[in-house]
């Protein structure tokens, strides 16, 4: 399970990513919420919070709080109720799509010197490198794209 910790403090607004270098209020010897520890920021009130991550490509619907809140051994645990979450599958094709194209962006680049003139390859050779390069060109407007991509293989 991915999760996100942080750190809610007595009497101060908002969170942080870990126990801040900020003094502890009503304390003897002055001290600092991250010298404590975090056993003793617990016992002084410091609450320490994980919280599941929402999966990739998913959203949640506007007015829904999927996370359900149990404190045990002095910490909050927000578990993701999974059910009331919407997939994005407009988000996982641009990712999918995105990716696909640096992918062959990074093909075409490794094959641009069979295309300069001085490149040591016969007429032959440049000319099935060119058809390649047109394939890896032609990649996203395959049936399928970006969930299925038939690549093309590298000419040997």
């Amino acid at each position: 399970m991915n999760v996100d910790s942080y750190w809610t403090l007595p009497g101060v607004d908002g969170t942080r990513p870990c126990l801040p270098d900020e003094q502890v209020e009503g304390q003897p010897i002055p001290c600092t919420w991250a010298g404590l520890g975090p056993d003793r920021a617990r016992e002084l009130g410091a609450v320490l919070h994980r919280r599941e991550r929402l999966p990739k490509y998913h959203v949640i619907p506007e007015g829904v709080d999927p996370w359900t809140v149990e404190e045990r051994d002095r910490v909050c645990l927000h578990r993701l109720d999974r059910e009331q979450l919407v997939h994005d599958a407009k988000a996982e094709e641009r990712e999918l799509a995105r990716n696909a194209r640096i992918r062959r962006d990074r093909l075409l680049a490794q094959s641009d010197w069979t295309q300069m003139p001085d490149a040591p390859l016969g007429d032959a050779a440049r000319a099935l490198w060119a058809e390649y390069r047109q394939m890896l060109r032609d990649v996203p407007v395959q049936d399928g794209f970006p969930q299925r991509i038939a690549w093309p293989e590298m000419v040997s």
